[in-house]
């Protein structure tokens, strides 16, 4: 089957113009939601952060309708550029000039939404010419994409097998998301909120029952593509994409290991119980020496929980962190250790359901991938 092009199947909408000033915050008879790039998440629609636009803005054609495809067609950072949503259903709002719409007009909508949130559809975006100093999707970009276009029988079937992929895949995150509620939920029951400490629990600082120890500083050309140790990042510690290694033999001090406690401290914050095997951590993480008076697992929950207020504690201009020693200052609840035990036995077991529930979305995910490159690579 030879490939086609899009600019035949579908029809190409530009957002809304507008000025800073003519947006707002309060939704009125006169006033329509606007969306803009940052509302673009993992292939959907979010409404976490929006502000609203006069109807007498707003074209007929602007609109969204079920079966649109959103696109960031424009954004001072080449990783947005491309991002794209898949409209699946009828909504009463509208977008933004940066971002356009991509209206099929004969194709099924649900096939196309796939190829738009395909690796292969990223990889063309990237690989587009860019501008200077805004990155941007021109019309002739999208039009000139090419792509597998079986009959719409058979884009029905691939259309149906991928949604109901995708629909496991989302279940199993939710299921992880309302497991890691549980968890929080139960730390509440158990010890009440960290903040206002209603049962009075003992408090210290941290550095009364705690170490941290503070990673390396690293120049450019230490970090390698290859070498005997992997250099654990911020990044990498909240993902698993780009990572570097190194040769260096370093003080024992300077690696971390599978169960140490970890807490990242720039630019993204919070701890995790690391176990990845044995890596370099970088200075922008902190590995936790834990004390006697504190179990590991709760800790790290404690440390997870007041991760935001400590949040308000940052310095820094170009980039957002915490010191440690205002870390090593903050009192910290300790309740008596058997509670500790108690409530870490109880995350150990969530866990177990976490990893079986990971090992199932990694299969999925890897499924997806697979369809992915089948249909539209």
């Amino acid at each position: 089957m030879k490939k086609v092009k899009i600019g035949n199947y579908v029809k190409q909408i530009r957002g809304v113009s507008y000025k800073t000033n003519d947006l707002h915050n309060d939704l009125n008879s006169d006033s329509v939601i606007l969306l803009r790039a940052n509302n673009i998440n993992e292939g959907k629609i979010n409404f976490d952060d929006i502000v609203y636009v006069d109807k007498s803005k707003v074209k007929k054609e602007q609109y969204l309708k079920k079966g649109d495809i959103l696109v960031c067609a424009s954004s001072g950072s080449k990783e947005l550029v491309g991002k794209a949503a898949f409209i699946n259903k009828d909504y009463a709002v509208t977008f933004g000039a940066f971002c356009k719409l991509i209206r099929p007009k004969d194709c099924i909508a649900g096939y196309l939404g796939h190829y738009f949130n395909s690796q292969m559809y990223k990889e063309k975006i990237s690989s587009l010419a860019l501008g200077a100093n805004i990155n941007n999707i021109r019309n002739e970009h999208i039009d000139e994409l090419l792509i597998y276009l079986p009959n719409k029988a058979e884009q029905q079937n691939i259309t149906i097998l991928l949604d109901e992929v995708s629909d496991l895949t989302d279940k199993r995150k939710k299921q992880l998301e309302k497991l890691d509620e549980l968890v929080k939920s139960r730390f509440i029951e158990m010890f009440g909120d960290i903040n206002t400490n209603p049962m009075g629990w003992k408090q210290e600082q941290l550095q009364s029952n705690a170490t941290l120890l503070n990673g390396r500083a690293y120049k450019q050309d230490e970090l390698l593509d290859s070498g005997k140790y992997p250099v654990l990042r911020v990044g990498n510690f909240f993902s698993n994409r780009s990572w570097y290694y190194s040769d260096l033999e370093l003080d024992d001090n300077k690696y971390c290991d599978d169960g140490d406690l970890l807490y990242a401290w720039s630019a993204s914050f919070g701890p995790r119980i690391w176990g990845g095997g044995k890596a370099i951590y970088h200075y922008h993480i902190w590995k936790v020496l834990v004390g006697e008076n504190y179990n590991k697992q709760f800790l790290c929950s404690l440390l997870d929980y007041v991760t935001a207020s400590l949040m308000g504690d940052t310095h820094g201009i170009g980039m957002m962190h915490l010191t440690k020693s205002g870390m090593e200052e903050t009192e910290f609840i300790v309740p008596p250790l058997e509670l500790q035990n108690q409530f870490a036995a109880f995350v150990k077991q969530v866990n177990k359901s976490k990893f079986e529930i990971k090992q199932s979305l990694e299969k999925l995910e890897l499924l997806k991938k697979s369809l992915m490159q089948k249909y539209f690579g």
